[in-house]
């Protein structure tokens, strides 16, 4: 799964529990269906408190460049129709895991440039705002340590050709 995917929080952050109740509501043939991962099962919904054993699942899985993010499960009596109308639901399910990663993506890389255009900009108004050597190369290290919070040390080089 993509380090910046985290499907279980984002499924959970939503109102899926409604969109999955209406599902119910909506189609006489499910029983239940569910949303899952690696970990298992994280959001449920059933008409019943206990699903029939004689009912399989049917699986579905979501998947993100290529890995399996999520699987969504059906319960139903009516397998045969039931796959027919679950295929429109996992469709959309899909598309906005997609959407929502493509999204995601464009901002990290939006704060990306940000964070460098703001470190560039501290440097140079540090740059700037003093004539003397000493103060200059201070501010350049301490912007640079900024930007590398891990870093105790700093050097600055000159190159005179």
């Amino acid at each position: 799964m993509p380090e910046r995917l985290s499907a279980r929080s984002w499924f959970k952050k939503r109102k899926w529990k409604k969109l999955l109740e209406g599902i119910l509501e909506t189609s006489p043939d499910v029983k239940g269906i569910a949303l899952g991962d690696k970990k298992g099962i994280f959001l449920e919904v059933k008409k019943n408190k206990a699903l029939s054993d004689s009912l399989s699942a049917i699986v579905y899985p979501l998947s993100l460049e290529n890995q399996e993010v999520i699987k969504v499960y059906l319960w139903t009596e009516d397998r045969e129709t039931s796959e027919k109308y679950f295929k429109n639901l996992v469709s959309f399910l899909q598309l906005w895991l997609e959407t929502e990663y493509s999204r995601r993506a464009v901002t990290e890389e939006a704060l990306d440039r940000y964070r460098e255009i703001s470190f560039f900009n501290h440097i140079a108004f540090a740059l700037n705002s003093s004539l003397d050597l000493r103060e200059v190369t201070s501010a350049l290290i301490e912007e640079c340590r900024k930007a590398v919070p891990i870093a105790k040390y700093g050097a600055v080089c000159l190159y005179d050709k």
